[in-house]
């Protein structure tokens, strides 16, 4: 049985949203992050099964993109608090949720490549299973003498 998976991913930058300027840990340089928005969908069959969207900042220099600073929902942080944070916690804030983005992604690989080799046995075993039903049949039409 064949099943068709689908995966789409993509990036928008978000009307409106926050920008600031700061050093940026990847490209080392002063430069300008904007807010925007990452959607992703994983499907079956041309149905997506499961979406997923959440918000980031985006370097413009190097294009990379981090995770939002994560905060109390109570206490909501204003622009400027945000942007005043100190180069050193936003730099290590910004490594770390790029630590964990890289383990969902290593996990996510691994998965993949789990069912492609259960895949890859099941299409070996299939191909056994013909070339021995071959193999019977030719031997039945030899002992009928065909």
């Amino acid at each position: 049985m064949w099943l068709l998976f689908h995966r789409k991913a993509g990036t928008k930058v978000v009307q409106g949203g926050e920008s600031f300027t700061e050093d940026c840990p990847t490209c080392a340089r002063q430069t300008r992050f904007e807010e925007i928005e990452q959607t992703e969908r994983v499907g079956v069959w041309f149905i997506d099964v499961a979406s997923e969207k959440h918000r980031a900042y985006r370097c413009r220099v190097c294009g990379d993109v981090f995770d939002l600073r994560e905060t109390n929902d109570d206490e909501p942080v204003s622009k400027p608090e945000r942007s005043g944070m100190l180069a050193s916690d936003r730099a290590s804030q910004l490594a770390a949720s790029q630590l964990a983005a890289d383990r969902a992604q290593k996990l996510a690989a691994d998965r993949i490549e789990k069912l492609a080799a259960e895949q890859r046995r099941r299409d070996a075993e299939l191909a056994a299973r013909e070339t021995r039903i071959e193999d019977e049949l030719a031997e039945l039409k030899r002992r009928m003498g065909r």
